[in-house]
């Protein structure tokens, strides 16, 4: 499984390289109006940081999970008569996903830190990488977990929503990542694992304390020059949520995979 999507080139398209096309769009176009300095380059370089990995790993999560609606002519006589179980086939997509994830934005955070050093003539490298690959690797089971239970519920209903759940995770992970970074959401940034998981993810990059209203800094910098955080996020709090949210999916798909049944491919094509 992980040779089969390790050699999907939907994954390494979407997934890493219309991320690096937006990194170096973010370093050498839309950075005009970021000083060359050390702190606003690192908090610049770990915004964008969180918001590619958030979206590569939805695209990759996306092409993973899709071959489910390939198999539900099998996997149900292989849940019935094989030694393989609904929970062993959701963990082979998982590991999977997040073997080829991880080898994703390991690429895709290198060039990162590699073209914003490069813009800003400063190391725009990740403080905290230790915390950056844990907070990769939940992001990866987060969104394997959203894509999978979107898969099972085409499976089960009809495969004419396959196309339009496909966009589902992007359109999600769109705009819940950008509300995190402009809008003042206080406590709501904790109730979406997108906003959460996108708040650690660039935690971790800087390697200090972010705002839980990343807008604030913005406004602060704007107007008195300085990157104060007034409201510190709780990471403790973000990872709960994210855990919970990955737990709920995890078991919805799990559940929703052992009931499965035989859908004609045919009737993706009816009109």
């Amino acid at each position: 499984m992980v040779r089969t999507f390790l050699t999907n080139k939907y994954i390494w398209g979407w997934g890493v390289a219309f991320a690096v096309f937006w990194e170096v769009m973010g370093a050498y176009v839309f950075s005009s109006q970021v000083p060359d300095q050390k702190l606003p380059a690192i908090y610049y370089g770990g915004a964008w940081a969180g918001e590619l990995v958030l979206n590569s790993l939805s695209a990759v999560s996306i092409s993973t999970t899709f071959m489910l609606t390939y198999q539900t002519g099998a996997l149900p006589h292989l849940f019935r008569f094989s030694k393989m179980s609904s929970a062993h086939y959701t963990a082979g997509v998982y590991a999977g996903t997040l073997a080829v994830g991880s080898s994703a934005q390991a690429i895709t955070l290198g060039l990162l830190s590699l073209t914003f050093s490069d813009k800003f003539d400063l190391p725009v490298y990740p403080v905290d990488p230790s915390a950056l690959v844990g907070v990769v690797v939940l992001t990866a089971v987060f969104m394997t977990s959203l894509s999978f239970v979107l898969q099972v519920l085409v499976a089960r209903a009809s495969r004419k929503l396959s196309n339009l759940t496909s966009f589902v995770p992007l359109i999600l992970t769109y705009g819940f990542s950008f509300s995190y970074l402009y809008l003042k959401l206080g406590e709501l940034t904790y109730l979406s694992p997108f906003t959460a998981l996108e708040a650690l993810l660039v935690r971790s990059y800087v390697g200090t304390q972010v705002p839980l209203n990343f807008a604030l800094i913005l406004d602060n910098y704007s107007s008195t020059g300085r990157l104060d955080v007034v409201t510190p996020l709780s990471p403790t709090l973000a990872v709960l949520s994210a855990l919970g949210w990955t737990a709920v999916l995890t078991l919805v798909g799990t559940l929703g995979a052992r009931n499965l049944y035989y859908k004609p491919l045919e009737e993706g094509r009816i009109a």
